[in-house]
């Protein structure tokens, strides 16, 4: 059961990564605060196959960031 002092769903604050693009892998495992092989976990589910020292994209990025609760925002 959720306590009422809680926030809920769309409640919940926006954890807030700044990335750049390109970005390597290992740099965006620091920012979300995981190991370099759940990332790399999370983007063979993507079907997206890299090592940690490659650069991907700042969408691809997005989308790992927000399968671990974090909202991704370009560095400009």
């Amino acid at each position: 059961m959720i306590s009422p002092l809680e926030p809920e769903g769309d409640d919940l604050p926006q954890r807030v990564v700044l990335v750049s693009d390109p970005v390597l892998v290992r740099h965006l495992a620091v920012k979300v605060y995981l190991p370099v092989h759940r990332v790399i976990a999370t983007l063979m589910e993507l079907n997206v196959f890299v090592t940690q020292n490659t650069e991907i994209d700042f969408l691809t990025a997005a989308t790992v960031c927000s399968r671990h609760g974090f909202v991704a925002r370009p560095i400009t």
